[in-house]
This record gives structure tokens, C-alpha cells and sequence, in this order.
């Protein structure tokens, strides 16, 4: 079991540092061999290098965006579905996604943008997310418990009014704004720079730490609310702090990327054939195969189409269609 964990990490440390190379190396400007990427980023390239500048203000962000955002919706999806014992639960079934989505409709339609042009998007995203787990708490919360159906009912409900409400404003909007926003919407690391970065990782880790502070209770909830309050679990405040570990997580990866559905079901998957059930091995590996999943599709983003970049969610949400029929053929 240990080589079998070993091995499965140093598998995923190898395929990042691949990408990471990719990533920075390939581009609509050109190719760079390693020699030359090396220089780029140990400050010997010339200043006026264009594809140093292409290096250090786009593609590292992009890198860094896809390994911060896929982490945070690796580990969330691997928490929705510890605490609510369903493998197909996902953080976008909770309505965190949609409620960001709104909330950046609505900074641009009150001209936050205009007001806040570092942060008025991110920010709207930001308090959109968190509006819809409010919302939620307050419907899914009964007689001091969350049961799991309540609550992803109460957020398949909460993201469909969401959703009416965001389209109901797109259009109204100016059809400028409205391509703009759309591509957003769809999940993209196109023009962001690094001081995304510097709320989005310190945020992760974050998330991160709060998720291993409840590892060893979740692994405990996989076998019953009952079983697991016999062994001490405070089962209602683990649940409750997984949802907000994991709105806290949903409302910072869609805040700086917009909404990319499903990485937040495959990634656990993946990982547990491999990892085995522990969450205290789990979690690791989930950020850095929600990483690396990003990272690979967002390589397909810019390579696929010629002088064309594709949203983010076309590329995942193929890939989850693809991974529920892989599901439903495999428990046939």
C-alpha cells in the first residue's frame, strides 16, 4: 500500500513538473527550449525580450491559476463528497458556483468594474459565492442537523434561480460586456496577471489547512452519522464546516477563473484507486491531480484551435460527461 501511495505521488510530482514546462513553453508566440526557459526565469534573458514578457505577465499566472484553482476544486469536490457519502456529489451541485457567476453579472451590470478594475469582478464572484451557501445554510438547516439530500437539493434549487437570474441580466446587458462576461462565465485564465495569485494561493492553503483539520472525522463519517458520533464525531459541526471549507475554496477558484465545471467530481476519483481511502492522503493528492487536470486542459485551451482559445468548461465538461458514462457502464 505504501509503494502504491509513493508511487501515485511521485507520478503526479512528475506529470506537474511536465506540464509547468509545457505551460510556460508553449504559446501562439512561439516555442522555447528548456535552455531558454531556464534563462527567462532566472533573469538572464535581455528586458526588452518579448517572450521573456510573454513568460513572466502570461503564461506564469496561467500556471499558477490552473495549480491554485485545480487544487481548490480537487479538495472541495473530495470534501462534498466525504461529508455527504455520495461519490457523484460535486461543489457546483451547491449553488457556490452559480451564486459567484451571479455575483459577477451584478458587478458589471452596477459598474463595479468600471469603480474597482483590479478586483471589482473577482470581488462581485467573491460575495456572490458566499450569498448562495447563506443561502443555503438557512434552508438546508433543520432541528440542528444538514442532512445531505436537504442540502444538495436546497442547492441544485438555489443555482437553477441563480442561473434564470444571470441570463435574465445578460441580456439586458451591452453585447460587449455580455461576450466578455460570457467567456468568463465559462472558465478561463485568459488576462490575469500575478496579483491573482497572491489572494488566490495564501486563500488555497488556506482552504487546505482547514480541510486537514477535519481529514480524520470525515474518514469516520463515511461509515454513518451513527456509527460516527459513537466514536465522538461532532457529526453536524464536521458537516458544517466542510461546506464552508468547501464554499470558502468554490468562491476563490471561481472568483479567479470563473465557473469550470466538474473538475470537483473526476479529481477524487482518480485519486482514490491509487491513495486508498485515508482523507489525510487524499487531500494532498487531489490538489495536485486537480492541478495537473487543469493545467492539461488549459494546454488544450490554447493549443486545440489555431489563434483560438477555448473556454474551460467545454474542455472539463466533455471530460465529466465522458467520466459519468465510464461510471454508468462500469456499475452495469
Amino acid at each position: 500500500m505504501k509503494s502504491r501511495v509513493a508511487f501515485g505521488y511521485g507520478l503526479l510530482l512528475a506529470m506537474l513538473s511536465l506540464l509547468a514546462w509545457g505551460t510556460l513553453s508553449w504559446g501562439p508566440m512561439g516555442f522555447l527550449s528548456p535552455g531558454e526557459l531556464f534563462q527567462i526565469l532566472s533573469g538572464q534573458a535581455s528586458q526588452d525580450n518579448r517572450m521573456a514578457t510573454a513568460v513572466i505577465h502570461l503564461r506564469l499566472p496561467r500556471l499558477g491559476l490552473a495549480w491554485g484553482t485545480g487544487a481548490a476544486l480537487g479538495v472541495a469536490g473530495l470534501l462534498v463528497q466525504g461529508a455527504f457519502r455520495n461519490p457523484l456529489a460535486e461543489p457546483y451541485l451547491l449553488g457556490v458556483s452559480a451564486g459567484a457567476g451571479l455575483g459577477a453579472v451584478l458587478a458589471v451590470s452596477l459598474g463595479l468594474v468600471a469603480l474597482l478594475p483590479i478586483g471589482g469582478l473577482p470581488l462581485g464572484a467573491f460575495i456572490g459565492a458566499w450569498a448562495a451557501i447563506a443561502c443555503l445554510f438557512a434552508l438546508s438547516y433543520r432541528w440542528g442537523t444538514f442532512p445531505p439530500t436537504r442540502v444538495l437539493l436546497a442547492g441544485i434549487a438555489f443555482g437553477g434561480i441563480f442561473q434564470a437570474i444571470t441570463t435574465f441580466l445578460l441580456l439586458k446587458m451591452h453585447p460587449f460586456d455580455m461576450r466578455a462576461i460570457l467567456f468568463w462565465l465559462m472558465g478561463s485564465f485568459a488576462y490575469r496577471d500575478l496579483n491573482t495569485l497572491l489572494w488566490l494561493l495564501p486563500g488555497v492553503g488556506l482552504g487546505f489547512i482547514l480541510a486537514l483539520w477535519i481529514a480524520r472525522s470525515l474518514d469516520l463519517l463515511t461509515t454513518g452519522d451513527w456509527s460516527a458520533t459513537s466514536m465522538g464525531v461532532p457529526v453536524q459541526r464536521t458537516r458544517a464546516l466542510a461546506l464552508l471549507t468547501v464554499a470558502w475554496l468554490a468562491a476563490l477558484a471561481t472568483a479567479a477563473s470563473g465557473i469550470i465545471a466538474f473538475a470537483g467530481l473526476i479529481v477524487p476519483h482518480l485519486c482514490r484507486p491509487w491513495i486508498g481511502p485515508n482523507h489525510r492522503l487524499l487531500l494532498p493528492a487531489t490538489a495536485l491531480t486537480g492541478a495537473a487536470l487543469l493545467s492539461i486542459s488549459d494546454l488544450v485551451s490554447r493549443l486545440l484551435l489555431a489563434g483560438q482559445e477555448l473556454p474551460l468548461s467545454l474542455i472539463t465538461g466533455l471530460l465529466g460527461a465522458l467520466f459519468f458514462l465510464s461510471l454508468l457502464s462500469s456499475s452495469s
